[in-house]
């Protein structure tokens, strides 16, 4: 086909590097004339979009390639890699669920809607694309967990930004984002990371200061406080130890 009438996309997934090809949908197109183009059948392109009716839309964009693939994984060769992990796109295989892809892939369901806000994870099917944030390949020691150059500045109060702050301007210019690890603090300084840890949870997490505020205690964006679990604690028991790196 034309190149103009199709984009591609090259993901890798495993050792082979996949393509994804779209077609952009222009006045007078049809289904049927689509298929014809990129010699596939109707019943495959509507497969391949979820479509359960004819009609399309001028600038739509419908899949016209199915990626075949092995289920992604990550390599050991830290080249293909990284420590933190690698995004890419996954498609569902026959069999999977929601609860199978959040223990293969170490996400949790807020995750996993966060990188995939326009899908209902209540109606994923095979052949449905998500993207996935796949498990780093490496691991290092955590530096806050030295016997030496470590502070303690003692327990705090800690609690939660309150929902309709997202996106308000914080103290370092930044935009209030909940799925990041951030904190506001009246004194610590902004930019600096602390390693704080839960007692009652035995949960911890690096938290980067990037907001100042008025009230007692460390303040946490919503993932830190869900990563440390504090919500099942009683607010008055909500207490952290934070350590600094000297």
């Amino acid at each position: 086909p034309p190149a103009e009438q199709s984009t591609e996309s090259i993901l890798e997934s495993g050792e082979e590097l996949q393509k994804t090809r779209f077609h952009t949908v222009k006045s007078g197109e049809t289904l049927t004339s689509i298929a014809r183009m990129y010699d596939m059948t109707v019943t495959e392109l509507r497969r391949l979009n979820d479509k359960t009716s004819d009609r399309l839309g001028i600038g739509q964009r419908l899949v016209v390639h199915e990626i075949v693939t092995a289920p992604p994984s990550v390599s050991e060769d830290v080249s293909k890699s990284t420590p933190q992990g690698m995004f890419t796109l996954y498609t569902v295989q026959r069999g999977e669920s929601v609860e199978t892809l959040l223990e293969r892939f170490e996400l949790s369901l807020r995750q996993l809607q966060a990188l995939n806000p326009d899908t209902d994870l209540n109606e994923i099917r095979p052949g449905r694309q998500l993207t996935i944030l796949l498990p780093p390949s490496k691991t290092f020691p955590n530096p806050y967990l030295r016997d030496s150059n470590i502070e303690s500045m003692g327990s705090i109060w800690v609690f939660p930004y309150e929902d309709g702050e997202r996106a308000n301007t914080t103290t370092s210019g930044e935009l209030y984002h909940p799925d990041e690890l951030t904190g506001a603090h009246a004194t610590l300084p902004l930019g600096s990371v602390i390693f704080i840890r839960s007692e009652k949870t035995d949960r911890s997490s690096f938290v980067r200061i990037n907001d100042r505020h008025t009230e007692k205690g460390l303040k946490l964006s919503g993932r830190a406080f869900d990563v440390l679990k504090l919500e099942s604690v009683p607010e008055n028991e909500r207490m952290v130890t934070i350590l600094l790196d000297l």
